[in-house]
């Protein structure tokens, strides 16, 4: 069983659904929900993905 924690706040994500995951080209990060609404606010906000990309 993988044990996975948030990258920023270090607390434990009990649900995949419910995390950020962040991919760059040689690293993948997770984040969870409350540490991941920052990076979500900025790319919506600079228009670098849709709010209908989030609900998938």
């Amino acid at each position: 069983m993988t044990i996975t924690k948030c990258d920023i706040c270090k607390k434990e994500i009990k649900d995949s659904d419910k995390s950020v995951s962040a991919r760059f080209h040689w690293a993948s990060k997770q984040f969870c929900i409350d540490c991941g609404k920052l990076i979500t606010n900025f790319l919506l906000k600079n228009k670098l993905i849709s709010a209908v990309e989030i609900n998938k």
